[in-house]
């Protein structure tokens, strides 16, 4: 696709980018190769998704979380706009059935 002049850091309609859609999507392979190709490091405008890792954390891919994080483990302390972390997010936005599903996220964030 690059090869073909489309831009893997542009952010669409809604404030996000490839890497975003693939982190919402549970596209590990995705994120991967947008990792792999350099075109990771987008912060979206999106007024909830503001990085590929909050949205793989609300999204609940938990593949995509552990991905992101051994790729980029600062992510986990980059606050939003709202001054909060991605487990902060997860936490108040995560409505997961069995409990133990929350910790799961809010331990993997």
């Amino acid at each position: 696709l690059e090869d073909r002049g489309v831009d893997l850091e542009a952010l669409d309609d809604e404030g996000m980018a490839p890497i975003h859609h693939a982190a919402r999507a549970g596209s590990a392979a995705g994120v991967r190769a947008l990792i792999e190709l350099g075109r990771a490091a987008v912060d979206a405008t999106h007024r909830e998704f503001t990085s590929a890792l909050v949205v793989a954390v609300l999204s609940k891919r938990e593949p995509c979380v552990k991905l992101l994080l051994s790729e980029f483990p600062s992510e986990a302390w980059k606050a939003n706009d709202r001054n909060e972390l991605p487990v902060q997010v997860a936490a108040s936005k995560c409505r997961p059935q069995d409990p133990g599903d929350r910790m799961t996220y809010v331990t993997a964030a």
